[in-house]
């Protein structure tokens, strides 16, 4: 790295003029509020469909992280503020793409032609990486799922990471 890399290189990351601005808005929105992308488009004076999409991503991320208040996307209108049921909700759809996306990952690494060939740090990355794919495929079930629900009906509260292993240890 030479010295103009590093005098242009920022340390503390600076939020944009237009994710303050979007920031701002969504921040005063109430609970169930929908706030259509052509209003969030009109105060940057840009489509935060397109070219400031990016702003409002940051800008969800911002008031999810400082605020704790979650938007998510309506397709094509707009976002809107989830109450406490839509955002335990979004843990079923988040689960569901992390179980496809745990396939697709292990899917991936089996295309590996000559196994054995391959070096053996190798060989431990990729079984490694299946195992753990594996797992969380495993994990993100619905069956999985309902085995922890149930546990948790019992306690009514969090249950450990500990404990939760110990339920697919027993009979799985």
């Amino acid at each position: 790295m030479n010295n103009t890399e590093i005098t242009n290189k920022r340390t503390i990351p600076q939020v944009s003029i237009d994710t303050t601005v979007l920031y701002d808005r969504i921040i005063k929105a109430k609970i169930g509020d929908f706030i259509s992308y052509n209003e969030l488009s009109q105060l940057l004076n840009r489509n935060v469909q397109k070219e400031a999409r990016v702003n409002l991503t940051s800008a969800r991320r911002k008031a999810l992280n400082n605020n704790k208040i979650l938007f998510e996307c309506v397709s094509g209108r707009g976002i809107k503020r989830l109450n406490d049921i839509e955002m335990v909700e979004t843990g079923q759809s988040t689960l569901t793409k992390i179980k496809r996306a745990a396939r697709l990952g292990a899917k991936k690494i089996t295309c590996v032609k000559n196994f054995n060939e391959l070096p053996n740090d190798v060989k431990i990355k990729h079984n490694a990486n299946l195992s753990a794919l594996g797992v969380i495929s495993l994990f993100s079930k619905n069956k999985s799922i309902s085995k922890i629900e149930d546990q948790t009906k019992v306690s009514n509260d969090l249950i450990s990471i500990g404990k939760t292993m110990e339920l697919f240890n027993n009979n799985q």
